[in-house]
């Protein structure tokens, strides 16, 4: 049958239930009332020890006042039921009497207390055929609040000389007070006897605290040995019950403390608490509960804190109230281990079978301790040191049961090995597998060194260098670039982002000119890498020649564009002035004509002066779209004020939209051209204007701009909440004369060309559809000559990054969104190409 959480629950309740009910009864009465039976004479006529019990009679003192006279003069004398004196946890003190006569001349008698943990024991012998109030009778005290030097053997137990002479009779009158259980084991023993049972008894004792203390150390180096957590928590277990148990049989107060008995009154229930704190600890490591049985293990934490409790309130808690509630919570904790370990066995667990029949034994043996000390069954010697046997038994077995854990641990390691192995010779094919593609890679690979030196490379990265293998690679890192620039700004990014991808710079070859444009990747190495840094380079010095051609080619055809508007601007200038004459002239001669005349004279005069302005507004267009750098004046913008200032001034001018301006940036002051970023920006909010007029109309129109850090550029994010730009017609809307309203518009197509041209070549920027698949960009990617520059330092953040936190569209805005980005480098860059 397998025993459930909730059957492990009940039965853990039930079990406290029953103890609770014992230890209520620890103060039972089992001693029946004799008004006046005098007890019978105790004849010592043999060798060896004569039991007290059967020949005493016993009185209670509830005050603890009464004095020897007072009590041997009381009538209440008892007579006990059983042949064991055993009155439990009392406040009370206790009296005993006996009629003793020896019969052994030459014989040296001693009153021997096989129980240790009594307070106080005094005892008076006194003639019979004297009165008390003579002062003939003989004081001898004991106890473990007597230091240990006025004992009369150096042995735990109580031993007090009685000078018994042959022949005579003698009234024995003991008191007993204690805080703890009126234990009392009493008897008479000749010297020679005593000595000979004290021998015996202190060699079993040494035994068993040797045995202990073997195997707790046993245990201890294996915990350093395995790292194991169940070998230092049984070590822990161990050593704590071994000093609860030298406290318990008074071996701590002989070896310890013996001139401060004031110890005895706190150190058992501490000792046995520690010895409780352990025996929760243990149990919860060896099966590994938190894992196997959270429910059992939850549990035990319950316990290990009520013993910390208990441990808090020793200074606080009476004696007997303390110890009797370590007496249930320790039942609980061996039950508990006892149910929990029969769980496991079910379950397959080997090294539970030890350890179910540890708690067995342990129980049993704690059972008939704790009930001989609550005086619950009678006092022999296996309810005397039963809790003994049975504890050195646990300890045996759970010392085989950890065995069985270090062969279970063994083989788990010979699995481990086997896997070990097997994931080493995995890994050595893989290894040589990477190498293969290591040493045949169209790659340059290489490793450096914290110095920055070249100490492995694959023909690859030798081939790019200019040498026939790596034996041949001589000098650092720095020397491979041809400007010293590069290489600090690759440090600077290493050494702030650990790792830097797609650095493209121009290095030169070992012992030769030739130069070789190289796209960089470096990071950090890993710990079980040999190198400080590990990186990779590839050869595009063919494709960017091929962009530099094609940006010449872009360049040149910008420029032949920008000569033919400013030749065929330049031509209209003649017919537009001719015109204008021809104008003047009609008008002066008009006066002259008759009337019919003169009126149709006058419409087509009309119709001429309509046609002459639109010709010269579209050749005063095509001029100002051709971007002439010498129109522009480069200053210092501070960006916040700049915006605010523009803002103020446009939202007066443009009324039906509303302008939303955010700055996310650290570059304080930028230096640009302020004339054409406003031309930038009123553009795009004329765009805006134009093809969402609905939206206008109703005052609902909203145009964003947001300007944020990324990297070393400075980026422009424009944004409206309009009905957007199909993707076929981003990459059209800046070439010049194209428009999608031929009718209405008032620029004729060139308002976003002169847009596009001040970004591009005046202010050395590009354009970006964010979103796009290919990002959309719109212009250059770099720029050979860069024309900004900032006092500050801008952040860098990747950029969805920065997307998604400064400068995002609003979630469900299929509105115009576009990207200007500039540079924000504080020098001219110079051209990679040599």
């Amino acid at each position: 049958m397998v025993v459930t959480s909730s059957r492990l629950s009940q039965i853990l309740f039930l079990l406290g239930a029953l103890l609770c009910c014992a230890v209520a009864a620890a103060n039972p009465a089992p001693f029946a009332a004799e008004d006046s039976a005098a007890a019978p004479v105790l004849t010592l006529q043999q060798a060896g020890a004569n039991a007290l019990a059967p020949y005493a009679r016993y009185l209670e003192d509830p005050d603890a006042r009464l004095t020897a006279e007072q009590a041997f003069a009381e009538p209440d004398w008892q007579q006990p039921q059983h042949d064991y004196l055993n009155f439990g946890f009392s406040n009370s003190a206790y009296w005993l009497r006996s009629r003793i006569t020896n019969q052994l001349p030459n014989t040296d008698w001693l009153l021997h207390i096989h129980y240790p943990s009594l307070d106080y024991v005094d005892a008076y012998l006194c003639p019979v055929d004297l009165p008390l109030s003579a002062g003939v009778c003989q004081h001898q005290q004991g106890g473990d609040l007597s230091t240990f030097d006025q004992r009369a053997y150096p042995h735990p137990d109580i031993t007090l000389p009685l000078d018994i002479a042959a022949g005579q009779e003698y009234w024995l009158l003991l008191r007993v007070q204690t805080s703890g259980t009126f234990h009392l084991p009493i008897d008479i023993s000749d010297a020679t006897s005593l000595e000979r049972d004290l021998l015996r008894d202190s060699l079993t004792r040494g035994g068993y605290l040797s045995a202990l203390l073997i195997m707790g150390l046993y245990n201890l180096f294996l915990f350093f040995s395995t790292r194991e957590r169940s070998y230092l928590s049984y070590s822990a277990f161990v050593f704590t019950f071994l000093m609860f148990h030298m406290s318990y049989t008074g071996l701590a107060f002989q070896w310890l403390w013996p001139d401060n008995p004031d110890i005895n009154r706190f150190v058992l229930p501490a000792a046995f608490s520690l010895s409780l704190i352990a025996m929760t600890i243990f149990p919860a490591d060896f099966l590994n509960l938190r894992q196997h049985s959270p429910t059992a293990w939850q549990l035990f934490r319950g316990y290990r804190l009520l013993a910390i409790l208990i441990l808090l309130l020793n200074p606080l808690l009476p004696y007997g109230t303390l110890v009797a509630w370590q007496n249930v919570l320790g039942m609980l904790i061996a039950f508990s281990c006892l149910v929990i370990g029969i769980r496991f066995w079910r379950r397959g667990l080997t090294s539970a079978r030890f350890f179910t029949i540890a708690w067995a034994v342990f129980i049993a043996g704690f059972i008939m301790g704790n009930a001989a000390g609550m005086g619950l069954i009678p006092t022999n010697m296996f309810t005397l040191y039963g809790y003994q046997i049975g504890s050195f038994i646990e300890m045996v077995l759970l010392s085989l049961a950890l065995g069985e854990r270090i062969t279970q641990l063994q083989n788990e390691q010979l699995e481990s090995r086997k896997a070990l192995l097997a994931s080493q010779e995995e890994a050595i094919r893989h290894l040589r597998n990477y190498e293969d593609l290591y040493q045949n890679s169209y790659t340059g690979q290489f490793q450096l060194d914290e110095r920055q030196n070249i100490i492995k490379a694959n023909p690859a990265w030798c081939r790019l260098v200019g040498v026939n293998n790596p034996g041949q690679l001589d000098g650092d890192f720095q020397d491979l670039f041809v400007r010293d620039s590069d290489y600090q700004q690759l440090m600077q990014t290493l050494q702030s982002q650990a790792g830097v991808q797609g650095f493209i710079t121009p290095i030169r070859a070992y012992h030769s000119d030739r130069t070789v444009i190289a796209r960089l990747s470096l990071r950090r190495a890993l710990e079980s890498e040999s190198a400080s840094w590990v990186g990779s380079a590839q050869d595009i010095t063919e494709a960017y020649l091929q962009e530099a051609q094609l940006k010449q080619l872009q360049e040149e055809k910008t420029q032949s564009l920008r000569q033919l508007v400013m030749g065929v601007s330049h031509e209209m200038n003649t017919p537009l002035g001719n015109m204008r004459m021809s104008k003047s002239f009609i008008e002066d001669q008009l006066q002259e004509l008759p009337g019919d005349h003169q009126q149709l004279c006058q419409q087509g005069l009309e119709h001429i002066d309509a046609s002459l302005q639109r010709l010269i507004e579209l050749n005063q267009l095509m001029q100002d779209a051709v971007v002439v750098t010498k129109d522009y004046q480069r200053l210092s913008i501070a960006l916040r004020s700049w915006l605010q200032d523009w803002q103020q001034r446009q939202q007066q001018e443009f009324r039906d939209i509303q302008l939303l301006v955010e700055v996310h940036s650290f570059a304080a002051e930028w230096y640009s051209y302020p004339e054409a970023l406003e031309k930038i920006l009123n553009q795009l909010v004329r765009n805006s204007l134009k093809h969402n007029p609905g939206l206008a109309a109703t005052q609902q129109l909203q145009a964003r701009i947001c300007i944020r850090d990324d990297r070393d550029h400075l980026r422009l994010r424009y944004s409206d909440n309009g009905k957007g730009i199909d993707p076929q017609q981003q990459q059209q809307i800046f070439l010049p004369f194209y428009t999608t309203q031929r009718q209405q518009a008032s620029h004729k197509g060139l308002g976003l060309y002169q847009t596009y041209n001040l970004v591009t070549e005046l202010m050395g920027g590009r354009i970006e559809w964010p979103g796009s698949a290919n990002n959309g960009q719109t212009g250059i990617h770099r720029n050979t000559h860069n024309n900004s520059n900032t006092n500050t330092q801008a952040t860098h953040c990747q950029h969805d990054e920065c997307d998604n936190r400064q400068c995002g569209s609003k979630q469900g805005n299929n509105g115009f969104d576009v990207e200007l980005v500039f540079s924000l480098e504080n020098a001219d860059a110079e051209s990679v190409l040599p």
